[in-house]
C-alpha cells in the first residue's frame, strides 16, 4: 500500500436536484494501445487502483457511499461489477459529491475553498500506476460526458507542472488536491491541506 496517496479531485459544475456526477478515466486508451480490448478494469492496463476516503464535508452523503462501495478502480468502463448501487440505480463510474464553499451550509467541505458548487472525490489512489504522477479522466453527469477539454500545456497551482504528454482529457495528479472546470481548459493543482490527513479509508 505503500504507492498509494490521497488524492482529491474537484470539479466546478453546476447541476440540479436529482443530477449526479462521476468521473471515469486513468490512462487514455490511445496512449497505451494494450489497453484496447481489455474485458474490465480488473484486467485493463490503464485502470488505477483506488480505494475511497470518508469525506470531509458536514453533511451525510448516503448516494456517494453507496456508490463508494466495491469501487475500487478509476477506469474507463463504467460500473464494476460488483460496485454499490443507491435506490437501485448503478453507479456511472467513481461518484464525486457536490459540495459549497459556505461555511456553515449544507454540504460544506473545508477542501473547497473555490466556489458554491464544486463535487468533489476523495480517494487513497495507486500512484505507481499513473504516468509520471500523472493520470487523466473525464466527468459526467446523468449520463452526459463533457466533451473534450483540450488542456493547457502546465497545470497551474503552488504544484502545478506539465503533465507527460498531449491528451483530449483532464490531467490530474497524484497525491494532490486538483482543480478543473467543467469542459473547460485548465488544470490547477494545490497540496491537501495537512489538517485533511487524518481521514481514514471507507471499508468497500
Amino acid at each position: 500500500m505503500k504507492n498509494f496517496k490521497r488524492t482529491v479531485i474537484l470539479v466546478d459544475r453546476r447541476t440540479n436536484p436529482g443530477q449526479d456526477l462521476f468521473i471515469r478515466g486513468g490512462i487514455d486508451h490511445g496512449h497505451f494501445p494494450s489497453c484496447v480490448g481489455a474485458s474490465s478494469a480488473y484486467t485493463s492496463p490503464c485502470a488505477i487502483p483506488l480505494f475511497h476516503r470518508k469525506l470531509e464535508i458536514n453533511t451525510v452523503t448516503p448516494a456517494r457511499d453507496s456508490w463508494a462501495v466495491a469501487d475500487m478502480y478509476l477506469d474507463w468502463e463504467g460500473p464494476e461489477p460488483t460496485q454499490g448501487k443507491y435506490n437501485g440505480r448503478v453507479a456511472d463510474g467513481t461518484p464525486a459529491q457536490w459540495t459549497t464553499n459556505q461555511i456553515g451550509a449544507k454540504y460544506y467541505s473545508p477542501l473547497n475553498t473555490f466556489g458554491p458548487q464544486y463535487w468533489y472525490v476523495d480517494v487513497n489512489m495507486d500512484c505507481s500506476k499513473t504516468v509520471d504522477g500523472f493520470f487523466e479522466f473525464k466527468a459526467l453527469v446523468n449520463g452526459n460526458w463533457e466533451g473534450n477539454p483540450h488542456l493547457e500545456a502546465t497545470c497551474g497551482g503552488p504544484e502545478g507542472k506539465t503533465p507527460p504528454y498531449h491528451s483530449p482529457n483532464h490531467f490530474a495528479r497524484c497525491g494532490y488536491l486538483n482543480v478543473f472546470h467543467w469542459d473547460t481548459p485548465g488544470c490547477d493543482i494545490y497540496a491537501i491541506p495537512s489538517a485533511a490527513a487524518a481521514q481514514q479509508p471507507i471499508v468497500g
